[in-house]
């Protein structure tokens, strides 16, 4: 069982010492247990957790026994690096998928040190193969207020171009996506946001019929990202 903290509902974040066990107290009584399995931070920064002594807070949250491991997920990763050893986290969660690699490098110092958590698979649904140009997400969509007409336009445009220089039918968009993430063996788990049973389906039918790409194949699909991401920024 995982929970998060740190966001509130009008969309700021607060990650003093008092809200966060608030918050985990509420989960804890929602889900009706007495302990979480992983609790995460919620996009906190560097700064933050040094000014909230957050790596403390964790600890004494492990004393008490109300989580078994702490997480941090990653928004801005400045001075990252600092905190990646540091015994007091168990894991990390880092945004990364076939049209956003930019979090690579700290990936790449995560994963022989800590858990890896990887979010936004599909990119917020842009690599699920159903979403266009033309696509207008309704009001009540939370992508509705991040993504504007002009950001879905870039994105889009990088996702054709890997499509079309990989050979990757629209059809075939999400199980690429989701292949190209699990080839990567030292990824500890991959959090997928399913919305309906429909989805939910989706992806179970993909789990069944997972293949991981060759080495060649991810390398290839890796750097033209690598290449349409500055093209495109």
């Amino acid at each position: 069982i995982s929970t998060k903290a740190g966001r509130q509902p009008d969309g700021t974040r607060c990650f003093q010492n008092s809200y966060l066990e608030k918050q985990l107290d509420k989960s804890l009584k929602n889900i009706k247990t007495d302990r979480i399995n992983l609790f995460m931070l919620n996009k906190p920064k560097f700064q933050e957790i040094e000014k909230e002594n957050l790596l403390y807070f964790f600890e004494k949250l492990k004393k008490k026994g109300k989580i078994q491991f702490s997480g941090i997920i990653i928004g801005d990763e400045t001075n990252f690096s600092k905190i990646i050893e540091r015994n007091e986290i168990d894991s990390f969660s880092v945004l990364f998928n076939l049209n956003n690699i930019n979090q690579l490098s700290l990936i790449n110092k995560i994963k022989e040190k800590k858990g890896l958590i990887i979010r936004s698979p599909l990119n917020s649904g842009l690599l699920s193969g159903k979403i266009n140009f033309n696509t207008q997400f309704q009001k009540h969509d939370e992508r509705s207020q991040y993504f504007t007409k002009e950001i879905l336009k870039k994105k889009m445009i990088r996702i054709k171009s890997i499509q079309k220089k990989l050979k990757i039918k629209n059809s075939e968009l999400l199980k690429f996506s989701m292949d190209f993430i699990l080839s990567n063996q030292f990824i500890s788990t991959v959090l997928i946001g399913c919305s309906s049973i429909h989805q939910l389906r989706q992806i179970l039918l993909y789990h069944s019929d997972t293949t991981y790409l060759s080495k060649r194949i991810y390398n290839k699909a890796l750097n033209y990202s690598k290449k349409i991401s500055k093209k495109y920024k």
